[in-house]
């Protein structure tokens, strides 16, 4: 349960720490459980938008390696304008992953105590970045189009596009953490339905 405070409440958050501490290099096949709770999340992420987008995604494969979404919306912007919204995009959501990664009860004091061999932080940004692909992509193949949008070479813009979806991205963000929690715990595999905007 969370608190009214808007935390995980303390045995969550012992139960989450636990969970990742499971995750550490000590662990048997901790990493190993971590890398494919990691892969199968990119996964699923892929296959979401290749039935939202279809055949807009020629440069990305479901099944395929993790591309980054600079490869996505190549196809409606330039590599450079890509690449400078996917920069600043990460930005953003690396704050939010900090966010919610301190809502589970691993706050920057706790992070530097654990001895942790990933990036719990820096693959959760990248996670959620690819429930942002489809706006984005479809924001840059409007005005490419000539429709009057949002224009997300500006920062502010660009800002206003995410806080649009901030909610949704907190929402996912938990509930990715909880399974993260939960295959490390009991080595399920992750079942695909509960787990993408």
């Amino acid at each position: 349960m969370r608190s009214a405070a808007g935390g995980w409440g303390v045995t969550r958050t012992i139960y989450f720490i636990r969970g990742c501490a499971l995750a550490s290099a000590a662990a048997p096949g901790g990493m190993a459980r971590y890398g494919a709770w990691r892969d199968a999340m990119m996964q699923v992420a892929l296959r979401v938008l290749h039935r939202r987008l279809g055949d807009a995604l020629t440069d990305c494969r479901a099944d395929g390696p993790a591309l980054g979404f600079a490869a996505i919306w190549s196809g409606v912007a330039g590599a450079q304008e890509c690449a400078s919204i996917e920069r600043r995009l990460h930005g953003l959501l690396a704050g939010l992953s900090a966010q919610l990664l301190a809502e589970a009860g691993l706050d920057a004091a706790r992070w530097c105590k654990l001895d942790f061999e990933f990036d719990l932080a820096g693959d959760l940004a990248a996670l959620l970045g690819w429930a942002l692909a489809e706006p984005v992509f479809l924001t840059l193949r409007d005005r490419a189009g000539g429709v009057s949008v949002l224009d997300l070479n500006d920062q502010r813009q660009l800002i206003a596009l995410f806080e649009i979806h901030a909610e949704d991205l907190r929402r996912l963000g938990r509930r990715w953490l909880h399974q993260l929690r939960q295959w490390l715990e009991t080595c399920e595999p992750w079942r695909e339905g509960g787990g993408f905007i």
